[in-house]
């Protein structure tokens, strides 16, 4: 699954993991691009989201750019 926090224009969340009901996830960051998403860091980072409702989750990841994908609350 792929998040963004609503007031990130430039980058996303891919979720590997997650846990307590959403909560607390593990995943990697990815820069949306212009033509090309691509990881920014291979590093594992951890979180945790305080407020699911700044959240938007990515409705179809099909395109090689994140950047034009629909995005819906999460």
């Amino acid at each position: 699954m792929i998040i963004r926090h609503k007031r990130f224009m430039d980058v996303c969340f891919y979720v590997s993991d997650c846990k307590f009901d959403f909560l607390h996830i593990e995943g990697y960051w990815i820069n949306m691009g212009y033509v090309k998403s691509w990881f920014i860091d291979k590093q594992l980072v951890y979180g945790t989201i305080e407020n699911k409702t700044d959240w938007e989750v990515c409705t179809g990841p099909d395109l090689p750019c994140l950047r034009y994908q629909t995005w819906e609350p999460l």
